[in-house]
């Protein structure tokens, strides 16, 4: 099989889709994976999103959003936490 010439293809999301989807992931009884599926996005991107505004790169951190990620990472061990920001 030839190789591809072209260069893949990556796509770039603006800050507020990137808010957007961390707000729509803190919602109650939502999975990330749901979230995922709905934007069409794989759902570790949304992790790392999500880590990524844990850590403050998207502004100051909401505190109730804050308690929100920690209570849902406790309920989901298995989530997505090894982004290389």
């Amino acid at each position: 099989m030839p190789k591809s010439t072209k260069p893949r293809r990556t796509w770039k999301y603006s800050r507020e889709f990137k808010l957007k989807a961390i707000k729509l992931s803190l919602q109650p009884d939502i999975y990330i994976k749901e979230v995922a599926q709905r934007l069409d996005i794989h759902p570790f991107m949304l992790s790392c999103w999500r880590k990524e505004y844990r850590e403050g790169l998207y502004g100051r951190i909401n505190q109730k959003s804050l308690a929100i990620m920690k209570q849902q990472n406790k309920a989901n061990p298995n989530s997505y936490n090894n982004c290389n920001a």
